[in-house]
Formats: C-alpha cells, sequence, structure tokens
C-alpha cells in the first residue's frame, strides 16, 4: 500500500509484508485492508487489516521455533532445546530468550540434562 521510497525504506528496516498473503495461507480472510487517513510520517505509511479467522484447529497454544532453523523447540529444563538444530535457549525470569544470538550448540544436552523434554 506504499509508495516506491516507503517500500525501500520498508526493506531497509525489515518491515513486515504480505500479511494478507500470509492470512489467506493460513484459511482466514481479510474483510478490510486500507492506510490509516492520518498518517505522520509518509515514508512510514501505517495500514490497518480487519481478518476473520476461519475453521481451523481451535488451538491458540503457542509453538516455539528455533530461529536458526526454524525447527520445533520444546521446554527442557530451564531453556528451550531444539534436538534437530541441537541448540539450547535459555528462559530467564520466565521469559524464552529465543535470539540466535542466544542459543548455543548443544549437540549432546539429551545425554546430560536433567529437566527431560516436555
Amino acid at each position: 500500500l506504499a509508495n516506491e521510497e516507503a517500500r525501500q525504506r520498508m526493506d531497509q528496516h525489515n518491515f513486515c509484508r504480505g500479511l494478507a498473503e500470509v492470512v489467506k495461507e493460513l484459511d482466514g480472510e481479510v474483510i478490510r485492508d486500507g492506510l490509516f487517513e492520518k498518517g505522520v510520517n509518509p515514508l512510514n505509511p501505517s495500514a490497518i487489516y480487519v481478518i476473520v479467522k476461519n475453521g481451523g484447529s481451535g488451538n491458540c497454544e503457542p509453538r516455539y521455533a528455533c530461529p536458526v532453523y526454524k525447527t520445533p523447540i520444546s521446554v527442557f529444563g530451564d531453556c528451550f532445546y531444539s534436538p534437530d538444530s541441537m541448540r539450547a535457549y535459555p528462559i530467564l525470569g520466565g521469559i524464552p530468550v529465543l535470539r540466535s544470538s542466544q542459543g548455543i550448540i548443544a549437540s549432546r544436552f539429551e545425554d546430560f540434562s536433567q529437566g527431560g523434554g516436555n
């Protein structure tokens, strides 16, 4: 919905893009979209989407994934761990730290962990 200059800025700053397509892929429907009428910065246009969720499993539980390989991770003691990527991510004060820079390679983690997979 933005002009070319704003699109270049969006690319530079890694803005979310293609929301309508993602909604359709997830069996949803965009019933209204458009730009806010009174934008503050023309290089940062704000849009609104009204979305209807169709069907689905009804499961609203969060699903976490390894930020590097996008493989499933689960709680393993005091961290999240992905057996597929062999990476562990800490949980600090109850908050998962799922940044690629915070993951550690833990190829033998399951052999030595006392936490067990949940």
